[in-house]
């Protein structure tokens, strides 16, 4: 940004061979509200590694950077979000622990659906992503180029340019012949080792997923939430899309074949079970390839997987399973699901705090 000083960092590089011991650190859902006093020890603990998890802007939404503007359309409207969070506030002068944070520590990070639009699918076409509209009925449509996905509109991408401008990435575009709502397109996916305690596998869940299914409105109704989990178990519907999915699982298998101890894969939505509230823009609702990703973990006996997301506003940590309602198999991956950085409202469970 014009007029912006200059401040020098450091960060740790990934140990190449041997068990070192690794700590780090990981949140989510970056609501627009520094200083992010949830941060204030980060520098202090001398982390490895610091993981977003996304949701690193909230695109969708009236903040004080931007008065009057509920979505976030233009380059430089997606530019101001992102310096926003990187900025102080008046009322906290000389005060904002994400900086602090980038200052001292490296930074993995993804992206999940506010860094465009609420619950938006990359891999739909334009008519059948959730859209501005969706989210404020009185906004007008975002994605209306005459183009096949999301993941090719005018928007998309310069939300993109915003978030690569702000998270300094090599910048990478995936070679997938055939694939079309893949190829060609950002490279979000990251793999990295830290000698062998841990391979660290970043993903992309929104910008090459189908659309999501229509939502369960009234849980009580037995006839209706047994139509959305059939639905979600209808073939090649995807989440990762295919080009991701082949990609991660080899990685998985490679860092097995290698002796790595832990394979943490991070992904903005939690995979797990949760039940058919909301479920049609998590994992839950592209039944058939999470179980495919979950079986072939089990199958090989990859172990020591261990899945690591946000967007609950909320800590879980919960085993997980894969399968069909009623005749679920259990796997040794698990999933640790993080709270927010910041966060207004909407926090699950009693006595937490953004």
């Amino acid at each position: 940004m014009a007029g912006s000083s200059i401040v020098a960092g450091q960060f740790r590089t990934s140990a190449e061979a041997g068990f070192n011991g690794l700590r780090f650190g990981a949140t989510g859902d970056w609501q627009q509200a520094p200083p992010y006093p949830s941060l204030k020890n980060v520098p202090e603990k001398e982390l490895e590694f610091f993981l977003k998890l996304g949701d690193t802007i909230y695109a969708d939404t009236e903040t004080p950077a931007l008065p009057g503007i509920v979505q976030a359309r233009t380059l430089p409207q997606f530019r101001t979000k992102h310096f926003e969070v990187a900025s102080e506030r008046p009322e906290a002068p000389g005060y904002n622990f994400m900086r602090d944070l980038t200052a001292s520590t490296a930074v993995l990070a993804t992206i999940d659906d506010h860094e465009v639009v609420d619950n938006f699918a990359g891999g739909a076409m334009p008519g059948d992503s959730p859209d501005a509209p969706d989210v404020h009925p009185a906004e007008p449509p975002m994605f209306t180029d005459p183009v096949d996905f999301v993941n090719q509109t005018l928007a998309y991408q310069e939300a993109m340019q915003a978030y690569h401008e702000y998270h300094p990435l090599h910048s990478l575009e995936w070679d997938a012949p055939g694939d079309l709502r893949t190829d060609g397109r950002p490279m979000l996916y990251r793999y990295n080792t830290y000698g062998q305690d841990a391979a660290v596998i970043m993903l992309d869940s929104r910008s090459f997923r189908d659309a999501q299914l229509p939502p369960v409105t009234d849980p009580t109704d037995p006839e209706a939430v047994a139509a959305f989990i059939t639905s979600t178990f209808t073939p090649g519907r995807t989440l990762l899309g295919a080009s991701q999915l082949a990609v991660l699982k080899a990685d998985l298998l490679a860092a097995q074949e290698a002796g790595i101890t832990w394979k943490f894969v991070i992904i903005p939505e939690p995979i797990q079970n949760f039940g058919p509230i909301n479920a049609e823009d998590r994992f839950e609702g592209y039944a058939v390839e999470r179980n495919e990703l979950l079986g072939y973990i089990d199958a090989l006996g990859i172990d020591n997987v261990v899945f690591l997301a946000g967007d609950f506003h909320g800590t879980l940590v919960n085993n997980l399973t894969y399968g069909a309602p009623g005749a679920l198999m259990p796997t040794n991956a698990i999933e640790i699901v993080t709270g927010p950085a910041a966060f207004y409202s909407g926090l699950f469970g009693p006595g937490q705090r953004g």
